[in-house]
């Protein structure tokens, strides 16, 4: 029998998501809601800053 090899490169496989430190806690005093280890903010969903995200293509008719 003949030894037979493949060439060719590896599969694509996904990276890993980043995760960051195990057991945080909400920055806001006298919150107690543990956060996600994949949730890089210091804070809660409910005392995070609300940020406005950044707006694409057409709005309205103002845009036409």
């Amino acid at each position: 029998m003949k030894n037979q090899t493949h060439k060719g490169s590896a599969p694509l496989t996904a990276k890993p998501s980043r995760r960051i430190l195990k057991e945080r806690m909400c920055m806001e005093e006298g919150c107690t809601t543990k956060l996600s280890q994949y949730n890089s903010r210091d804070k809660c969903w409910a005392h995070a800053d609300f940020k406005i995200p950044r707006l694409r293509g057409r709005v309205g008719e103002a845009a036409t």
